[in-house]
């Protein structure tokens, strides 16, 4: 199966580890889109939520967000280079790129929360929350380790970050 398909599978088996309900949902695209609608107000957006057009960005935070989840940057860490960038910006440019940063930081972080309320994940979650729950519970690490004593990556050359370290936490030792 694909890589999200087996993050989905490793998170089904240890939802509660996971910190997820056992019926969590994965949320579409669309879905996506309209979860945040129905939460506009809810997002800490200042220039990312024109007023006249206050849903106009809802689909490229997304695109950032997925992004972020593919490079296997978590909210936290997103949020801490940002407010990096802020402190040694080197001027009026730079500090106003680094704020819209920590704006971006900020979306990301209360979007994770709101799909945590909901019971929900997006895509890159399937991957993302794997990751994290391989990281922080070693026994599931090491059951899924002598479950799959092979791991065999068809076209390895379109792997992301993310899905690399995957691969590289489920290999071990073993990485040849």
């Amino acid at each position: 199966g694909t890589f999200h398909a087996f993050g989905d599978r490793i998170l089904r088996e240890s939802a509660l580890d996971a910190g997820l309900g056992p019926e969590f949902r994965v949320l579409s695209r669309p879905e996506q889109i309209i979860f945040l609608r129905e939460r506009l107000w809810r997002l800490p957006l200042k220039r990312f939520r024109p007023l006249g057009d206050p849903t106009r960005h809802l689909g490229a935070l997304l695109g950032l967000v997925s992004r972020a989840k593919d490079e296997d940057v978590a909210p936290a860490a997103y949020k801490a280079w940002a407010e990096a960038r802020l402190l040694t910006a080197p001027d009026d440019t730079a500090r106003d790129k680094a704020e819209r940063h920590l704006e971006l930081a900020g979306f990301y972080e209360a979007y994770q929360q709101l799909l945590a309320e909901a019971g929900a994940v997006d895509f890159g979650d399937q991957i993302c929350r794997a990751l994290a729950l391989l990281r922080e519970r070693p026994a599931v690490l090491a059951a899924l380790r002598a479950r799959f004593r092979y791991i065999l990556v068809d076209e390895f050359q379109d792997t992301n970050r993310a899905q690399l370290e995957m691969v590289r936490l489920l290999a071990g030792e073993a990485q040849t």
